[in-house]
Parts: C-alpha cells; sequence; structure tokens
C-alpha cells in the first residue's frame, strides 16, 4: 500500500516511530476523527486490558492512533473479530479449564460491579460532606442569633454525619471485598497455570507413544 493510500488495513502495517512512509518527524496529515484520539485510546486500553489484543498489537494501535491513521470503526470491526476468536478458543477449550475461566469470568464481573457501588458510595460520601460542613457554617452564623435554628442544624449535621459513617463502613467492606476478589483470581490462574502445564505433559506423553509406536 502506498504513501497516499489507507482504509481499514492501513493499520496492519509496519510503521517506524516518527511516521510512516519514511518521513521523519511528525505526521502532519490528520484523519477527520482524529478529534476522537482520547476516545479510541480509552476503547484500545479497554481491548487490551479485557486480553482482546496482545501487547504488539496494542502499541501499533495507539501509535496508529496517534498518527491519526485509525477510526472508531476501525476499532469496532477489530472488537468484533477479537470477540470471535475468543469465543472459538473458548469452545474449543478443555473442559476442566472452562471451568476455572468461567469463574474468572463471574469474579471479574462482581468486582466490576462492586468497583461500580463503591465509586457510587464515595460520590455520596462527598456530597454529604459538603452538606455537613455547610449546616456547621450556617450553625456558627446563627448561634448568637437564632438559638433554636443553631441546634435543628447541629442537629441535622450529626444526623448526616452518622450516615456518612454508615456509608463509610460500606465502603470499608467493599475494599475488602474486591482485596478478596483480587487474591481469588490470583489463585484461579495460578490453577490454570498448572493445569495447563499438566495438559502439556499429558499432550507430549502421548505423541511420546505416537512416536513410538510408529517406529515399531
Amino acid at each position: 500500500m502506498g504513501c497516499g493510500g489507507r482504509g481499514f488495513y492501513r493499520f496492519f502495517d509496519l510503521i517506524d516511530d516518527f511516521g510512516c512512509c519514511g518521513n521523519k518527524g511528525f505526521y502532519h496529515e490528520r484523519h477527520y476523527e482524529y478529534d476522537k484520539y482520547d476516545e479510541m485510546i480509552t476503547v484500545i486500553d479497554r481491548l487490551y486490558a479485557e486480553g482482546k489484543i496482545d501487547t504488539e498489537y496494542y502499541q501499533r494501535l495507539r501509535k496508529e492512533a496517534a498518527i491519526g491513521n485509525l477510526t472508531m470503526d476501525d476499532l469496532m470491526r477489530i472488537e468484533i473479530n477479537s470477540q470471535k476468536k475468543l469465543n472459538r478458543e473458548y469452545k474449543d477449550m478443555d473442559p476442566e479449564l472452562k471451568k476455572y475461566y468461567d469463574k474468572l469470568n463471574q469474579i471479574d464481573k462482581a468486582k466490576e460491579e462492586s468497583e461500580k457501588i463503591k465509586n457510587d458510595l464515595l460520590s455520596e460520601i462527598e456530597n454529604l460532606k459538603r452538606k455537613s460542613e455547610s449546616l456547621e457554617k450556617a450553625a456558627e452564623t446563627m448561634i448568637s442569633v437564632d438559638e433554636a435554628s443553631t441546634k435543628d442544624y447541629i442537629k441535622e449535621k450529626i444526623e448526616i454525619e452518622s450516615k456518612i459513617s454508615t456509608l463509610e463502613k460500606r465502603k470499608q467492606d467493599l475494599d475488602k471485598d474486591i482485596s478478596d476478589m483480587d487474591e481469588l483470581k490470583n489463585e484461579l490462574n495460578l490453577k490454570i497455570l498448572e493445569l495447563k502445564s499438566l495438559k502439556q505433559r499429558e499432550r507430549l506423553n502421548d505423541l511420546k507413544f505416537d512416536i513410538k509406536d510408529m517406529n515399531k
């Protein structure tokens, strides 16, 4: 493909560190979707984190996005194709391994949900803290003017601080749950590695027996 051409397969070509087609320095032509660079980088990072692309491909896609040579449609096709590949691999997977990977997926989903709840809790805690500070300032302002209003402000502030304490406890519980899930993932990954090693030895032994039978 020439220097001026592009298209979906353009980013599969090898490019140098500073541009393409032998140019030295930053690539000056920008694709019409270059303004979506941050969005594309987020998608590329997610594909890599989900194991849908390897490290080499990840680095290449980031480079192509940086020179304006990648579109969101390109990334959509990549994700669809990578998911099809993962589905085929999963279908052909050893049943024992599949059980472990199923558990890993369940943990990932549970962790993702826990992280979401944790973020919601943190947001609510911050909102309540701001409200508590506002009530404290209001009480300080009214203390020499209206004692009854001051007591109401203080009472409401105490109630809010109680809610904050409860939510912070829930947040701590979630932190522990998330930590436990990470430990479980590590254990499962070790089991998977061990099982893969055993399966590989079984295949090697079977191959040895096959070769011996051939030599008889």
